[in-house]
C-alpha cells in the first residue's frame, strides 16, 4: 500500500520582533489538514481521510538573511482517518466503550468493520528553514526537516459494519498517548509591510510510532471446534501491526 500521510495548507502571519538584529519572528498558523492511516497489515485497509485543522504559534530565529531555526505549539484536531479490518476480533480492549459488548468475547467486532480514528494532538514542532531573497514583496522558501513531537489529547471513533453503527467513542486508551512525526514543505512568503507577512504553503509529515497500541486480536473461525464446546468456536491471533498517520 502506497505511504499516506497529512498534507496541511498553512496559512501564517508573521510579526518581526524588535531586538538586535531583529532576528526574531512570531506567526500564527490556521492550516487546513487532510490525514489518512495506514498499516502495515495487508488486512487492515486504508479505507477513507479526516479533514482538520491545525491551529497554533510558530517562532522563528533568524541565523542568516536567508536560513532560521523555526519552533512552535500546535493544536492539531481531527487527524487521522478509518480502517477497514478484513478480519474481525476485538481491537478495542482497553476502552470504555458506549456497549460493552463491542469489545467483549472472542469476536465483538465482526469481519469487514470500519473503524474510524479522530486524534487531537497537542504540537511542539523543530525544522530547518531556506528562504531565498525578496524579490518585490515574495520570498519562496523550504522548510525541511521537520520533527514534531505531539502529545494525544483526545481520540474520539466510530465503529461501523453491517451490524454495528456507532459514534463518538472514547478510542484513547487503546491509542498511543504520544508519537513522533517527521515531514517538510514548501511555500512562499508575501511582505505585507516591513516587519509583518504571510506565508502560504504545502506540507507533509507522517508519524514515526505505531499509533495503536497492540493489546488487540483477530479472531478465525476454529476449523477443530467442538459443537458442545461455546467455548471454542474461534481461535485468536494478535494484532501486532503498525498503524500511522
Amino acid at each position: 500500500m502506497r505511504k499516506i500521510g497529512v498534507i496541511s495548507l498553512f496559512l501564517i502571519f508573521q510579526i518581526g520582533l524588535s531586538g538586535q538584529g531583529n532576528n526574531f519572528r512570531l506567526g500564527f498558523q490556521m492550516s487546513p489538514t487532510i490525514s489518512c492511516i495506514k498499516s502495515n497489515d495487508s488486512g487492515i485497509l486504508s479505507d477513507g481521510s479526516n479533514i482538520g485543522i491545525r491551529l497554533g504559534a510558530i517562532g522563528e530565529f533568524h541565523l542568516s538573511e536567508n536560513a532560521a531555526i523555526t519552533s512552535g505549539l500546535n493544536l492539531a484536531f481531527h487527524q487521522g482517518g478509518k480502517f477497514l479490518h478484513e478480519i474481525g476480533g476485538n481491537f478495542l480492549t482497553n476502552s470504555q466503550l458506549s456497549d460493552d459488548l463491542l469489545n467483549t468475547g472472542d469476536k465483538p467486532l465482526p469481519d469487514d468493520v470500519k473503524l474510524g480514528y479522530g486524534l487531537q494532538f497537542l504540537e511542539i514542532p523543530f525544522s530547518f528553514k531556506l528562504r531565498t531573497n525578496e524579490k518585490g514583496y515574495l520570498r519562496y522558501f523550504v522548510e525541511a526537516p521537520i520533527l514534531s513531537f505531539g502529545l494525544l489529547t483526545q481520540a474520539r471513533g466510530d465503529i461501523s459494519s453491517n451490524s454495528v453503527n456507532v459514534e463518538k467513542e472514547n478510542f484513547k486508551k487503546d491509542v498511543a498517548s504520544a508519537n513522533m512525526f517527521w515531514g517538510f514543505g514548501i511555500g512562499a512568503e508575501y511582505a505585507i509591510s516591513v516587519n509583518n507577512s504571510l506565508n502560504f504553503g504545502l506540507y507533509y509529515s507522517s508519524s514515526i510510532i505505531d499509533f495503536t497500541d497492540n493489546d488487540a486480536y483477530k479472531a478465525f473461525p476454529n476449523p477443530d471446534q467442538n459443537p458442545g464446546d461455546p467455548n471454542d468456536d474461534f481461535f485468536r491471533q494478535d494484532e501486532d501491526s503498525k498503524g500511522t498517520i
